[in-house]
């Protein structure tokens, strides 16, 4: 009988979790590419929601490593992409414009992706039934990143509806 009201007690938590979960991607997709102070406010619970849960997960160690790579490959593609066009086409930060720069880069697009990126990640290893906790197995190693990288895009298209739904509806009226 106890392991039964742990075993709820633990459902419950997860239903919690999960619920304040999908709130921060649903306000980080939101508001992602807003500079107001709400926004900011935003980035900054994400990015330390993404951080402790790694921590927890991965731990500490390993969750410092990835934050690094994340940021210094979030860096370099995108002051490669901003000064080139390179692989995406010209484009340019209108957020964080007053924040300071690595490159052409605001320095809150590192963390920003790290958080994207781990938040798809974790998406993807639910989907997949805890690949990441699965990774010897060649499907898991395959498909994780594939569906990850497929979440991760789901973020720019949410944003490029939300962005260009109204112009292109009021061309159809």
């Amino acid at each position: 009988m106890r392991h039964d009201s742990s075993c709820n007690r633990l459902w419950t938590w997860q239903k919690i979790y999960f619920g304040f979960f999908a709130g921060i991607l649903a306000a980080a997709i939101g508001f992602f590419w807003n500079p107001t102070p709400l926004a900011r406010a935003l980035w900054a619970i994400f990015i330390a929601c993404a951080l402790i849960h790694a921590a927890l997960a991965y731990g500490p160690r390993r969750a410092s490593i990835l934050f690094a790579m994340c940021s210094a490959i979030a860096f370099t593609m995108e002051n490669l992409g901003t000064a080139t066009g390179f692989p995406f086409g010209s484009y340019h930060f209108e957020v964080g414009a007053d924040l300071p720069h690595i490159g052409r880069v605001p320095l809150i697009i590192g963390p920003l992706w790290f958080g994207a990126g781990y938040f798809s990640w974790t998406v993807a290893s639910i989907l997949l039934d805890g690949a990441d906790r699965q990774l010897d197995r060649p499907f898991n190693l395959i498909a994780l990143p594939v569906v990850a990288a497929f979440v991760m895009t789901q973020l720019d298209l949410a944003r490029l509806i939300r962005e260009r739904a109204p112009e292109r509806l009021a061309s159809v009226v």
